[in-house]
């Protein structure tokens, strides 16, 4: 199974070890992890197979959605062109945003000829009395978007947004690229050794198993930044108008 995912990266060998869900191709080792062997791993960093699948899951969705939440990764990042806005629409018109949103990075309307109109962001609050200005609104509590001005063509809304990732099941894969996928049994062992009971000799491993975590976490931030200065170097005036969201990516990336 792990043999025929070539072309990815080195797998630690803890996973050999202890797991035993690597082959071995062409002299290396790829591997992702499942739910089930996510869990088997947390069960091994705590030292302790008498946890509760369920409850492990658990604990293992709650690292994923913590991790996801930590920054916006552009792993994350889609686009959405299911709705239009037109000339007979106007500040009213409610907007559905997709299931899995979190939160928008661009939204941009696009008329037939593919010539793109990039909106700016206003609080929810101050639609009305932009009404006639050209910007788009977003309510989260109810999960719409507004736009506001006018069109005199029917134009497509391309919506780019940080979308939320369904829950890991048992035997699914988290939605990262897999060399990244051991970060959350990690986090769960960090989670679990510093909050509920342990012996003594599992909590003396609990700095080690931090560290880890740390380390792997930093590499997947290097390799999110690196992405990031990729579209930021390609992408004529990415930092322009100073918009809020280039504004928080770019003081992320001077933190990593």
């Amino acid at each position: 199974r792990f043999a025929s995912r070539a072309g990815k990266e080195t797998c630690l060998e803890y996973l050999e070890e202890n797991l035993g869900k690597v082959k071995k191709n062409n002299q290396k080792y790829f591997q992702y992890m499942t739910g089930k062997e996510i869990i088997a791993m947390f069960k091994s960093l705590v030292d302790d197979s008498s946890i509760d699948n369920d409850l492990a899951l658990n604990l293992g969705n709650t690292a994923k959605d913590e991790i996801e939440e930590e920054r916006n990764w552009r792993m994350l990042l889609v686009k959405n062109t299911e709705n239009t806005f037109g000339p007979s629409n106007d500040y009213t018109t409610e907007i559905s945003l997709p299931d899995n949103f979190n939160i928008e990075h661009k939204v941009a309307l696009v008329d037939s000829n593919g010539n793109e109109d990039e909106y700016d962001p206003i609080p929810f609050e101050d639609l009305v009395k932009n009404k006639d200005v050209d910007y788009y609104s977003i309510d989260y509590a109810n999960k719409k978007m507004y736009i506001s001005g006018s069109v005199s063509e029917t134009k497509t809304i391309h919506l780019y947004y940080f979308k939320f990732t369904d829950d890991i099941a048992l035997d699914d894969e988290p939605e990262w690229p897999e060399r990244f996928h051991k970060i959350i049994p990690y986090r769960m062992a960090e989670i679990w050794l510093s909050g509920i009971d342990a012996d003594t000799l599992t909590r003396l491993q609990f700095p080690t198993h931090q560290a880890v975590a740390k380390r792997l976490y930093s590499l997947m931030q290097k390799w999110d930044s690196r992405l990031w200065s990729k579209a930021m170097g390609d992408r004529a005036g990415f930092k322009e108008r100073n918009r809020a969201y280039r504004t928080n990516i770019i003081q992320e990336l001077s933190n990593d």
